[in-house]
């Protein structure tokens, strides 16, 4: 008589049961969802978009990702900085991390007490909502920027407002 051990069996059906859960999630959740985010303190407002942020170990330069303020020296852009210190100056803020731009600045969402401040500056008219070849990186924030054009907030009140890629082209 041969003694065999006999090995465990690897039970397929339970095996998918386990896997097919973590699945759906993965393939579910957006991937805005699972970025990196932390808290940090705004410690300078730099123009309507962009803000200087510490975490308790460094400063880091954060473009709101998904909208452009007008620039400091265009119509509108002291006010839309104006409007950024009111919301988040000194305040400690959770910044979803999206990556960085071009110049090398991480692009964030910056949430106040669950609050998108970016949604807002667009909300208020001090920001259009930013476009990639022609489509919104944020889709929600072309409503939000439709809302404000139609109750002609901020920017919105000047009929000849010039989004800050057109400003930048003929200001160089």
């Amino acid at each position: 008589m041969i003694i065999t051990q006999r090995q465990p069996m690897i039970n397929i059906r339970m095996t998918k049961l386990a896997i097919f859960p973590l699945a759906v999630f993965l393939l579910t959740t957006p991937l805005t969802s699972i970025a990196k985010t932390f808290s940090a303190k705004v410690v300078r407002v730099i123009d309507g978009d962009t803000v200087q942020a510490y975490d308790g170990a460094i400063n880091t330069r954060i473009r709101l990702y998904g909208i452009d303020a007008p620039e400091s020296k265009q119509a509108f852009g002291q006010k839309a900085k104006q409007t950024m210190i009111q919301l988040v100056a000194n305040q400690i803020v959770n910044i979803q991390d999206h990556g960085q731009d071009a110049y090398g600045r991480m692009l964030g969402t910056i949430y106040l007490k669950s609050q998108d401040i970016n949604s807002i500056m667009v909300a208020e008219g001090m920001a259009w909502a930013y476009r990639y070849q022609g489509r919104l990186t944020v889709p929600e924030y072309g409503t939000l920027e439709q809302n404000a054009r139609n109750a002609g907030k901020g920017l919105w009140s000047d009929p000849n407002s010039i989004e800050p890629r057109q400003w930048r082209k003929a200001n160089k």
